[in-house]
């Protein structure tokens, strides 16, 4: 079984704050639980790169 078919993996309607979310890992993980179906909310002292 693939991450994409498990509902473990299944983030939609769930709600994930992320800090340091304009690079690296921060924006990597964001992108992941964006792309699960989580509503992500980030922080970053950068906002021009988010």
């Amino acid at each position: 079984m693939t991450a994409g078919t498990d509902p473990m993996f299944d983030l939609s309607g769930k709600v994930v704050a992320i800090t340091g979310g304009s690079r690296g890992l921060g924006r990597q993980m964001a992108e992941e639980f964006a792309h699960r179906g989580a509503r992500v909310a980030m922080a970053s002292r950068q906002a021009r790169r988010v």
